[in-house]
């Protein structure tokens, strides 16, 4: 009797705890003046350092364009590949070979920087495009400025004119 009594009021308690958990409803709050300005003061940042570092991407596209014409240059001195020499002169091809070292170290420091460069712009585009998200978020749950509603619409443009419109939008920010 007493466990039965014991097992009925354990199934009270716990019908009530649970019951009581799913009254409580969820209400998202508007953010801050304050979280919004640093979540747009963040975006900006992130997109000045995107558009910078695609210019680097640019430059460094140019220095291999130019490493892989000096390559060709390079390589059509000797079409077959081989420099040939004499007895007489048998340091003929020293610096034929010297070169060609050099430009391939180049080509491949050009490689490393092109690689890193590209993961860090990877990196950014995904920390921009989170924080693109933020924004629309916040639009939902109301509570924006006007000119926050404008950054907010910076937002939902394509891929690259967001950067754009971001940073446009900061320098008129009150």
């Amino acid at each position: 009797m007493r466990r039965s009594l014991a097992f009925a009021f354990l199934l009270v308690a716990f019908g009530t705890f649970a019951t009581a958990q799913e009254e409580v409803p969820l209400k998202p709050k508007p953010p801050t003046a304050s979280q919004a300005k640093m979540l747009v003061a963040d975006s900006v940042r992130t997109a000045r350092q995107l558009t910078a570092l695609e210019e680097t991407l640019r430059e460094l596209d140019a220095s291999v364009a130019a490493n892989q014409a000096s390559i060709a240059a390079h390589n059509a001195q000797y079409p077959n590949g081989q420099c040939t020499y004499t007895e007489e002169n048998p340091s003929a091809c020293d610096g034929w070979i010297a070169e060609a070292a050099e430009l391939n170290t180049a080509k491949a420091d050009l490689g490393q920087q092109l690689e890193k460069h590209r993961f860090r712009k990877a990196q950014l585009r995904g920390h921009l495009n989170m924080r693109l998200a933020r924004m629309r978020m916040m639009a939902l749950l109301d509570g924006l400025t006007e000119w926050e509603q404008e950054v907010v619409a910076c937002s939902r443009l394509r891929r690259d004119a967001d950067r754009g419109c971001l940073i446009a939008a900061w320098e008129r920010h009150p």
